[in-house]
Order: structure tokens, then sequence, then C-alpha cells
């Protein structure tokens, strides 16, 4: 079977946006690789990663324009920074009524659509194994192990290896940006390389109105 790759996302406003891509562009250097963070294309507040068949790529974006049609604008306020384990940098946002609900509501009307497909990586074994029973649970049902109360609004800008490095970093952008906002401007649907995860093309675009 064939599977398609989708991140969902939420775009959201200068100056902050542009902010936030400058701070991933001084990673530059001091990061082992750094996220495409283009201005006019993959700056992105995910709400939902997932996989279906190719075949039901038709479906997924009815389902997303039928989201579009719910939102509005609304601002989101940077909480700080922080870093994953493995040393993925992120820039937190506050987890606010407005974006739990469309991640809540995107959950809902996306998995349905998954027939129990994974991202490649969630299908290796020893990946697998290594995550929480919880994580294991998560992926199973939902394919993805950051959903619900373990959602977390952010944008990543890189990975850092070194840990005291990555650590004084993550200081330094919090110190930034926390209690900075923007508007979220557009829902938008990227699909992304099944094989290796990069980003291909955005394939959904709406912008938000009031």
């Amino acid at each position: 079977m064939h599977i398609s790759q989708f991140n969902l996302y939420l775009d959201i406003s200068y100056p902050l946006r542009r902010d936030i891509v400058k701070a991933s562009n001084e990673l530059k250097g001091k990061s082992k690789s750094v996220f495409r963070l283009d201005l006019d294309k993959f700056m992105h507040l995910s709400l939902y990663l997932f996989t279906t068949p190719e075949q039901s790529k038709a479906d997924v974006l009815a389902v997303v324009e039928q989201i579009a049609k719910e939102l509005k604008p609304f601002s989101v306020m940077v909480t700080g920074a922080r870093a994953s384990s493995d040393g993925l940098i992120m820039i937190s946002f506050e987890k606010n009524n407005h974006i739990n609900s469309i991640h809540k509501l995107a959950v809902k009307l996306l998995n349905p659509l998954r027939k129990n497909t994974l991202r490649k990586k969630y299908t290796d074994q020893e990946y697998f194994l290594k995550q929480t029973s919880t994580d294991q649970k998560l992926l199973k049902k939902y394919g993805h192990k950051y959903v619900h109360d373990n959602y977390n609004p952010h944008i990543s800008l890189g990975f850092v290896e070194d840990d005291k490095l990555c650590k004084k970093i993550v200081v330094g952008l919090s110190e930034r940006f926390e209690g900075k906002s923007a508007i979220v401007t557009h829902l938008k649907l990227i699909e992304d390389d099944y094989e290796t995860s990069d980003a291909k093309e955005i394939i959904f675009s709406s912008s938000l109105t009031a």
C-alpha cells in the first residue's frame, strides 16, 4: 500500500514570523541541521501530523477545507523556548482554547482517514518499543504521540547536539521571545515525503478572515 504523509498547521503574522525565521537562521553553524523555515512556505505551528493511504488524499483535502471554513483569525502567545531530549529546539506557544479546539477537531476528523497507517519511523519496531506504553497507545490510535493532552503548540527551529550549548540557546530564546504574540493568518497543509519526512509542497492554503 502506498502511503501519503501530511502536516496540518497554522501560519502566523509578522513581525514574530520574521523574527522566528531569523532565530532559526542564527543556529546555522551551531547545529546538526536546521529546519527549513521559508518565509513564504514552511513556517509552521503544527496542529496534527498524520498519514493516510495514498488514495485518500482527496478526502483529506475535503476535510481540511471543512475545518478552514470554521476558523477566524486569533492571537497566539509565546510562552518560551524548550528542547527535546535529542536537541530539537522549539519556540513554545500557549495552548489556548482556540488552538486546542482546532487541534482536537483536526484529530477527530482526520484520524479516521488514516486506516491505521503510520509514519515510516513509527513502523520501526526498535523505535516503537523505546516509547512509553502511553505513547505506544497514542501512536496506534492516532498515528502520532503529540495529541490531545500531549499536544504542545510549537515551532521547531533546529537541532543542536551539544547539550550545554543547547541549554544556553534555549535560555536566550526564552528571554528573547517569551510574551510576544502574533495573529494566526492561515491554515495550511503540507504533503511530506513519506521516506524522509521532508516537506514536499503545500497542497492547501486558506486565509483566515474575520
